[in-house]
């Protein structure tokens, strides 16, 4: 899967999909056909002036935009201008939720740090509390979990992980998806230097 949000998006696709974005608080569009980035707020009002909004006064960005919503939630409902200024602050705004939780489990070249089908196992669980047991753990096959390995040498960090245990080899590889890294831990360890978990260890119901 392919993430949606990008600050420098690379042609009419992608710049569609980020068209609208925030800064500064604001929405702002990534170009109008004239001057590049504007604030919508800016945009809208000079469309205003330009199909003939005598009654017009806004000045700042916060009179603008309370003018206009005024104008879609009620005098002028059909008014495309207000229309586009609407449908406009929905893109920046859903846009800005989907970019944290793309920021978060996208890598930096593009890359998924948590496959769907991981993430859509992950929402189903119910998550006891305490680590997985060492029967558990040798059932795994490419699955998630929660690896408190700061402690273990062959680890020494801690975070998600994908945990494949061969039942022929008889070991356990920990994968990191956020860096692509695989290790290679001592079972004879696990209880003692290291424990994985269904979920971060904070978050487990009791």
């Amino acid at each position: 899967m392919k993430r949606l949000t990008t600050d420098t998006p690379d042609g009419n696709f992608e710049t569609m999909l980020n068209l609208v974005f925030g800064q500064d608080g604001w929405a702002h569009i990534r170009h109008d056909g004239e001057e590049g980035t504007v604030p919508l707020t800016q945009w809208a009002k000079a469309q205003c002036i330009l199909h003939g909004c005598g009654e017009f006064s806004a000045e700042t960005p916060q009179e603008i935009d309370e003018e206009i919503s005024d104008c879609l939630m009620m005098d002028f409902p059909d008014c495309p201008i207000a229309l586009a200024y609407g449908f406009a602050v929905q893109a920046c705004h859903l846009r800005g939720r989907l970019k944290m939780y793309e920021d978060i489990f996208f890598a930096e070249n593009g890359t998924e740090r948590l496959p769907l089908d991981v993430l859509r196992d992950l929402a189903g669980r119910t998550v006891p509390a305490g680590p997985l047991t060492v029967e558990e753990l040798q059932e795994m096959s490419f699955e998630p979990a929660w690896v408190d390995g700061a402690r273990e040498s062959k680890l020494g960090r801690s975070g998600w992980a994908i945990i494949y245990y061969s039942k022929v080899e008889k070991y356990v590889t920990v994968w990191w998806p956020a860096t692509e890294y695989a290790d290679i831990p001592s079972l004879e360890h696990y209880g003692d230097t290291w424990n994985a978990y269904p979920c971060k260890p904070e978050e487990a119901v009791p």
